[in-house]
């Protein structure tokens, strides 16, 4: 990550470890943490002269933790953004950073989705985190809830038994975690502590899901 100045912004509100994840053909996310609770927002457009859209950031706010959705976005399409955080603006050293929407895709692709829950080492949840997931060279990210569980959407071409999952958890003071793991064991991945690394490597296959399903009745 590259180093953020801004003249007279206070270090507390610059965003850092700033990363692009969840590319698709119609949406991206950005997301970064900051020393201190603040609330955030992310600028951006097609054009990097004129910033004229703007997101908010979900989950829990203010908090050390910050991640936006854009959605609605047109598919092979270059975006420039900027990050606003405590109401001081931010670039990439005096350029607005920029993300590429991919091809768009087929319709009825198979996503694979996996799970699981971040605790705090007295077993209470993180007031907010967010996990990372990369795997084949692409980066995946969501936000826990209150209850600190996560959902996250994969490619559903990835290979079940071979594919490694790098799973990294940023929860500002409270903690890191990080993990590795197949996605045949990541249904739910095993509960992990802020603070403690794991190998999951050899876990075997998920017999079940702890993933909610819907079922939906015809007359």
């Amino acid at each position: 990550n590259r180093q953020i100045f801004k003249l007279g912004a206070k270090e507390e509100v610059s965003p850092k470890n700033i990363r692009i994840s969840n590319i698709t053909y119609n949406s991206f996310t950005v997301s970064w943490t900051t020393d201190g609770q603040t609330a955030g927002l992310v600028k951006y457009a097609e054009s990097s002269g004129n910033l004229d859209k703007t997101k908010t950031e979900e989950g829990i706010n203010p908090s050390y933790v910050h991640l936006v959705n854009l959605t609605g976005l047109k598919p092979q399409t270059g975006y420039f953004f900027k990050i606003n955080s405590g109401e001081s603006e931010f670039d990439n050293n005096g350029v607005n950073w920029q993300a590429q929407t991919t091809k768009e895709t087929t319709q009825g692709e198979k996503v694979n989705l996996i799970s699981g829950t971040v605790l705090l080492a007295t077993g209470a949840p993180p007031q907010g985190s967010i996990v990372y997931t990369t795997v084949n060279g692409l980066l995946f990210s969501a936000l826990t809830s209150k209850t600190g569980s996560w959902l996250m959407t994969l490619p559903g071409n990835i290979d079940e038994k071979n594919s490694l999952l790098e799973i990294s958890v940023l929860a500002g003071p409270s903690g890191i975690s990080s993990a590795q793991i197949y996605p045949q064991s990541a249904k739910p991945v095993p509960t992990m502590v802020l603070g403690q690394t794991y190998d999951f490597k050899n876990l075997p296959p998920n017999e079940t899901s702890d993933i909610p399903k819907a079922s939906l009745a015809i007359p």
